[in-house]
């Protein structure tokens, strides 16, 4: 499996949730994001997040103050909708992104 590295530790919600969203939408399915951020409210926002959107998300390392968390891509959605591409849905049954 591809993985790529993110390292967010620092940075404050939300950024660090859309920093992860723009680096997992490169991914392809079966490929990993593994993101390094910071414990408690960035650690539950982000693993939220992508479980929310039906991806796999493993926390590797917690140590209270720093997390490691790999966020495995397993279908191509969410996708953008039609539009200003801001709504992200699940995906009706049959169709493709």
């Amino acid at each position: 499996m591809n993985i790529i590295g993110l390292d967010l530790r620092g940075v404050p919600c939300p950024l660090n949730a859309v920093r992860c969203q723009l680096a997992f939408e490169k991914l392809a399915v079966g490929e990993g994001l593994r993101v390094e951020l910071d414990s408690g409210e960035p650690l539950e926002s982000v693993v939220n997040q992508f479980l929310e959107a039906g991806q796999q998300v493993d926390v590797e390392m917690d140590s209270g103050q720093d997390a490691t968390i790999l966020i495995t891509r397993l279908s191509p959605w969410p996708c953008r909708l039609p539009g200003d591409g801001s709504a992200r849905v699940s995906p009706p049954a049959g169709w493709a992104c």
